[in-house]
């Protein structure tokens, strides 16, 4: 039996390299290439959603880790200012023992002459 051959003329089928195929509709091909673009045009838009997501993450991460510096800031600022105070204190007391030191010096002096701390 032999087989009628094909019709080329009518666009249904179409030769090439020796073998057989169908022709593609054209509305196919266009279907098709819209599905592309739609999938391509879904992946661009998951990928801005997720881009303005993680840039949001990030941002609020920022502001966090500001106000945490802020309150360090304020915390060792505060300690600053009462070691500062504790230090006025001290060279007060420091002073005040120093002339007391002076003071009783003196009297052994006047009292004695003996050397304190030293050998007599």
């Amino acid at each position: 039996m032999t087989r009628p051959a094909p019709n080329v003329a009518s666009g249904s089928i179409r030769r090439r390299s020796g073998g057989i195929t169908k022709k593609r509709n054209p509305w196919c091909v266009l279907a098709q290439m819209t599905r592309m673009r739609r999938s391509s045009d879904d992946k661009d838009l998951q990928r801005k959603q997720a881009n303005r997501a993680s840039a949001r993450r990030s941002k609020l991460k920022k502001k966090k880790e500001f106000h945490s510096l802020a309150k360090q800031v304020d915390i060792l600022s505060r300690q600053g200012m009462d070691l500062r105070t504790e230090i006025a204190r001290c060279s007060g007391v420091l002073e005040t023992l120093q002339e007391q030191e002076k003071s009783l010096r003196q009297q052994v002096e006047r009292l004695g002459g003996a050397n304190p701390g030293g050998a007599a």
